[in-house]
């Protein structure tokens, strides 16, 4: 889930970095509105919206595939459009988006990145600098049973010996 503290850094990262929508008190945030993603996205927005009164957050929809997202991404930043302010990026495209100079480094705002899995923040820099936060990483997920494996495996060997036994 969401956490309002990182949509709240996104989102003020946005304003230092200059947003160049024409009322500065509205920040667009551009990502998915559809199932449980945007309703905790919704949430999410309207918690910073309450805690950082004056400003306003307008979601601008964009599709949930990905291909047709970041086909309209291009699209607006290649035309360098004014909006939208915080972008909902795939993990692979952080590279291809900093290269051509269409979002911004977060490094200056020292975000707190030790929560997140080492590859997921490898994955959101380019050269050396920070360019995105990870929003949430799909990863799978293996859960022992304690009946038949009281103690954990230290390596896949031992998860496959481990299976051995219990068959």
């Amino acid at each position: 889930m969401i956490k309002a503290t990182k949509v709240a850094l996104a989102l003020c990262a946005a304003i230092v970095c200059g947003c160049s929508h024409p009322d500065p008190n509205v920040l667009t945030f551009s990502g998915s509105s559809v199932g449980r993603e945007g309703q905790v996205l919704r949430t999410q927005l309207a918690r910073f919206e309450q805690s950082h009164p004056g400003l306003r957050v307008a979601l601008r929809t964009t599709p949930d595939a990905a291909d047709q997202r970041h086909q309209l991404y291009v699209q607006w930043l290649n035309g360098w459009a004014s909006d939208p302010d915080v972008l909902q990026l795939d993990v692979i495209w952080t590279a291809e988006f900093a290269a051509a100079g269409w979002i911004a480094r977060l490094d200056r705002f020292h975000p707190k990145v030790d929560d997140f899995f080492a590859a997921a923040v490898a994955a959101d820099q380019w050269n050396g600098a920070l360019y995105a936060q990870p929003w949430f990483v799909d990863v799978g997920m293996l859960y022992r049973r304690t009946d038949l494996a009281p103690e954990p495996p230290r390596s896949l060997d031992d998860l496959g010996q481990a299976r051995q036994e219990s068959a």
